[in-house]
């Protein structure tokens, strides 16, 4: 909220939940809480969760994803195709982004790299109305590849090495300066939910 207030800037953030947090009766009613007391807008706030912890227990990572979709807040599944993905559950949880794993992304430019997978994630995501986004771009040559494929959204160290939160301000004074899109990187340091 203070970066919005000081930018004039409508920011997203994510967040990665641990599974001790997610696994929490009263989670939803904390988040809630949370966003009650900052004012912060929920549709503004994207919750990361991974595969492994989504499917370790499919009837209560529903009801959970389902108590904090009510709240306009968006879930996305971290390091997708890495962990215990279930395509026969994946349809029926209400997520918004597939975030696919940087290991993916890592040997996509290789001969007889990734590329498929990367690219079956992407139509896997988009049959089922969902987000993609490519974790770890750190070339050029894999950037290329990530746009052909018209993915949503990318991170990686090719756009930013992560940042101190305490310098988020002074890089969105920077950004909002200039005429290009303001791309934040993630931020190390943050507390959590």
């Amino acid at each position: 909220m203070e970066w919005e207030k000081h930018s004039h800037l409508s920011l997203k953030v994510a967040v990665n939940v641990s599974a001790l947090q997610f696994n929490r009766i009263d989670f939803a009613d904390s988040v809630a809480k949370i966003l009650s007391e900052t004012g912060a807008d929920p549709t503004l706030v994207e919750l990361e969760l991974t595969d492994g912890l989504v499917m370790n227990n499919v009837e209560d990572s529903s009801r959970q994803m389902k108590s904090l979709k009510l709240l306009g807040i968006q879930i996305a599944v971290d390091d997708f195709g890495t962990g215990y993905s279930s395509l026969s559950y994946l349809h029926r949880l209400p997520i918004d982004t597939l975030k696919i794993d940087r290991s993916f992304v890592e040997k996509i430019a290789d001969a007889a790299g990734t590329r498929p997978i990367v690219e079956t994630i992407m139509s896997l995501a988009r049959s089922l109305g969902m987000r993609t986004v490519a974790e770890g771009v750190e070339t050029q040559a894999q950037l290329e590849i990530i746009r052909e494929l018209d993915c949503d959204l990318m991170q990686g160290f090719l756009f930013s090495r992560p940042i101190a939160g305490s310098e988020v301000l002074e890089l969105l004074r920077k950004r909002s300066n200039s005429e290009a899109p303001c791309q934040l990187p993630s931020l190390t340091g943050m507390g959590s939910i």
